[in-house]
C-alpha cells in the first residue's frame, strides 16, 4: 500500500479552524461519491446560513423582514387565505388584501352573504392557503 506523499503540509491543514487531526492509518483517505455529495450539501447549507438562528440568518432565509410590515407580508402575502383564530370573527376564513405599516392585516371576509373589509392583528390569524 503506497503512503501519501510526505511533502503534504499537514501542519497547514491542522492549523485550520476546527481541525484536530487527519483521519486515516496512512494519511487522509479519499471520500466516496456519497460522502462528497453530503459534504458539499452541508457546506452549501452553511453558506446559506441554514443553521444560523440570528436575525441575519433569518433575514437571509426570508423568515422575517427588516420591518414589522415586511415580516407580516412574508407570512401573509396578499391573496392568501387565512383562518381567524381570535376576536369577533373567530373561525371565519378571509382573504388578505393588504398589509399596513404596523403589521395589521386588511382582509375580505364573507358576512351574511356579502364581502366585508376588516382589519385584523397578525396574531389573530393563521395561513390556510397561500397564493401560487
Amino acid at each position: 500500500m503506497s503512503r501519501v506523499s510526505d511533502d503534504v503540509p499537514w501542519f497547514a491543514l491542522r492549523a485550520c479552524e476546527g481541525v484536530e487531526t487527519v483521519l486515516g492509518s496512512d494519511g487522509p483517505c479519499p471520500l466516496n461519491k456519497q460522502e462528497t455529495s453530503a459534504l458539499l450539501k452541508l457546506m452549501a447549507a452553511e453558506r446559506n446560513l441554514d443553521f444560523d438562528e440570528t436575525r441575519a440568518g433569518k433575514l437571509r432565509r426570508r423568515e422575517i423582514g427588516r420591518t414589522k410590515k415586511e415580516t407580516t407580508r412574508l407570512r401573509f402575502p396578499p391573496g392568501s387565505r387565512v383562518l381567524i383564530k381570535q376576536g369577533p370573527f373567530t373561525s371565519l376564513t378571509a382573504e388578505v388584501t393588504n398589509i399596513y405599516g404596523r403589521g395589521a392585516i386588511n382582509a375580505m371576509v364573507s358576512l351574511f352573504g356579502r364581502l366585508s373589509d376588516i382589519e385584523l392583528p397578525a396574531e389573530w390569524v393563521q395561513v390556510v392557503d397561500q397564493p401560487d
